[in-house]
């Protein structure tokens, strides 16, 4: 189900002073990812945002924190290119800013194709 930006409450916010939060791309156990705008150099990115509930969970605060060096790590055409990560001051919220691939996700192609 695609949510509105209008109904998402972060749309417009700027995370981590430079990524303005466009719209809900979709959410998953440990946060939300958003298409925003890189405001240093107007690219637009994938931003996922670790779940405000979570965020007191020292565990699954360093667990989304590892999340980030771990994928940053990996030189592949095949895995998405973390491009910064840290946490937004004024909601302590831990971020990771990745690229933002075009296409259709798994489950869809595989809905429409067949496994």
């Amino acid at each position: 189900m695609a949510v509105s930006a209008l109904s998402d409450p972060l749309s417009g916010a700027v995370f981590g002073g430079d990524y303005k939060i466009l719209r809900r791309l979709g959410e998953g156990g440990m946060g939300s990812v958003y298409v925003s705008e890189q405001q240093s150099t107007g690219i637009q990115r994938a931003l996922k945002i670790m779940h405000p509930e979570l965020v007191r969970e020292d565990k699954l605060r360093v667990r989304f924190e590892q999340e980030a060096r771990v994928s940053a790590q990996i030189p592949s055409d095949y895995v998405v290119q973390v491009i910064a990560a840290g946490i937004d001051k004024p909601t302590g919220s831990p971020w990771i800013a990745m690229e933002l691939l075009e296409g259709e996700d798994l489950a869809r192609a595989v809905e429409r194709q067949g496994a």
